[in-house]
């Protein structure tokens, strides 16, 4: 209750202070902004992390604590600034990591301070917005394998290697998707998949997102999962099994795909599960079979057409042939092939 000043005595007042100040002092108050970035990162480790897919969990833990802890975590949000963020940034320029690890935890430190402050820890402009990574270095050329490379691959792969690879250049599926499967979720019938779980690495989760939810025909796979199909297999088995174990796409890589890929003489550097699935983007976005970019993104179970295309390897050849037709249909048939300067026109 307050009481104005000519309502209580001095004793009364003194009285209401000293209950006043037993609550505060019972209390333990923080100014916005002085606690210490690795114990925020503490926070936001048992926060944040846990509602990550497992894939980008692992990745923020590694860079959290190989990067940006031994840098950062001695100083007080509120003493990190921009220009504090753009040194760190400059100096993991100096050691050499890539463009896109520092865009990894540029992401990363604008996340911590969006949680800081919707968790009323801090509160601010985020000292990442106006900070920049420089010139990014060219992306690694996406390779792509001629259909005769494909075929002598899956010829030199056996048993559930050769028909997980079968699978994934056929239908682009993600490769924690194929080690996800399940016989449960397999229709035999219909000869067709319903994508809903993952595998990935030891991990059992959900697809990256609802739209990865989907059904994806496997054509004329359905005898070779026929064929692999264990007569005791209960709808929760996983339909991949390498040693009794759902397949780790680095061990598989490793010990299989790319050993036969060296032999074949085609191996690259990148080669691995997502060269599957670019092949398959692209391959069913062109021929007279062709589906156009919409069906591609339910194929591969993405949320934006933009992304698909990004997966969508631009084949010189094919743009090559589509130019030739254009040419044959636009241009006269006995154009000689050199472009003549215009006759000047004399004034008369």
């Amino acid at each position: 209750m307050a009481y104005l000043c000519d309502e209580i005595t001095e004793a009364q007042a003194r009285r209401r202070r000293d209950e006043i100040m037993v609550a505060v002092n019972s209390q333990v108050f923080t100014l916005k902004g002085q606690i210490a970035f690795s114990d925020f990162v503490t926070i936001y480790r048992e926060r944040h992390l846990p509602t990550l897919a497992s894939g980008p969990k692992k990745k923020y833990d590694s860079l959290l604590r190989n990067h940006l802890v031994p840098a950062l975590g001695t100083m007080r949000l509120s003493n990190i600034d921009t220009r504090v963020v753009q040194d760190f940034l400059n100096q993991k320029q100096s050691e050499k990591l890539s463009w896109w690890t520092r865009n990894d935890l540029k992401g990363i430190i604008s996340g911590i301070f969006t949680k800081a402050a919707d968790w009323d820890y801090w509160s601010g402009t985020n000292p990442a917005l106006r900070t920049s990574l420089g010139p990014k270095r060219t992306a690694r050329k996406k390779y792509g394998l001629e259909d005769e490379q494909i075929v002598a691959l899956i010829n030199e792969l056996t048993g559930s290697v050769q028909l997980a690879v079968a699978t994934a250049v056929s239908t682009g599926v993600r490769i924690s998707e194929l080690a996800g499967l399940k016989w449960g979720s397999v229709d035999l019938n219909e000869g067709s998949i319903f994508v809903q779980e993952t595998f990935f690495r030891g991990e059992r989760g959900e697809t990256k997102t609802e739209e990865s939810h989907r059904d994806l025909s496997v054509g004329l796979l359905a005898a070779a999962f026929r064929a692999l199909k264990p007569s005791n297999s209960k709808p929760d088995d996983y339909v991949f099994v390498v040693d009794g174990k759902p397949i780790d796409d680095r061990h598989i890589l490793r010990r299989f795909i790319r050993p036969a890929a060296e032999r074949l003489g085609f191996h690259f550097e990148g080669f691995g599960w997502r060269t599957f699935r670019r092949l398959n983007i692209t391959a069913i976005q062109d021929g007279p079979d062709a589906v156009n970019v919409f069906e591609a993104m339910k194929q591969a179970g993405h949320a934006k057409p933009e992304t698909t295309m990004k997966y969508t390897l631009l084949r010189s050849a094919v743009r090559d042939k589509a130019i030739r037709g254009l040419q044959k249909r636009w241009i006269p048939a006995d154009y000689a092939g050199i472009l003549r300067e215009p006759e000047t026109v004399q004034d008369v």
